[in-house]
């Protein structure tokens, strides 16, 4: 069985977008994550001298109730801009699909990630989501926040969604 990862970017501007997305993830039936064994969330901010985090890894647990209440004490960064880290939230998750095999994502965000060029460290976020969905992995987009044009790339990819939240956690998927 595989697990469930939630992508979380926790700068500001999604604070009270995240509060709602776990009320979300709480009230409704999870059909969509019934079968998976392990929940984790990795959380990100923004590069900047003032942020709480860069990304950070939460979990695993063995329910996704037990990974929300882990979440209720969030940091909040700033990001400060309109592109947040996701590039490098996206790359933790590629290094923890390559440790413990393929997962689910599910990113909640409300930005794009930076291009290679303007991070630090150089990640092209194409590439490291290619390589999620190359290695088995599926990643569910919430679009209740999110301009779909920077997941235009993916639309048709096998493992890849592009949803509302109600509706991505409502569809059955079958566990890796």
């Amino acid at each position: 069985m595989s697990g469930l990862v939630l992508v979380l970017d926790v700068t500001r501007s999604m604070r009270t977008k995240l509060a709602s997305a776990f009320t979300i993830l709480a009230s409704e039936p999870a059909t969509a994550y019934s079968s998976r064994d392990q929940f984790r969330a990795v959380l990100y901010s923004d590069h900047g001298r003032d942020e709480p985090l860069l990304v950070r890894k939460v979990g695993p647990f063995g329910d996704l109730s037990g990974l929300l209440a882990a979440l209720k004490p969030l940091p909040e960064g700033d990001g400060g801009d309109s592109d947040e880290a996701l590039e490098d939230a996206v790359q933790r998750c590629r290094e923890l699909t390559d440790d413990i095999g393929p997962q689910d994502f599910l990113v909640l965000t409300d930005a794009p990630p930076h291009s290679a060029e303007q991070c630090p460290y150089g990640i092209d976020f194409e590439t490291e989501v290619r390589s999620l969905l190359d290695a088995g992995s599926r990643i569910q987009v919430a679009s209740d926040w999110c301009d779909g044009s920077i997941w235009n790339a993916f639309n048709g990819s096998t493992g890849f969604q592009f949803a509302p939240l109600k509706t991505l956690i409502s569809a059955p998927t079958p566990a890796s």
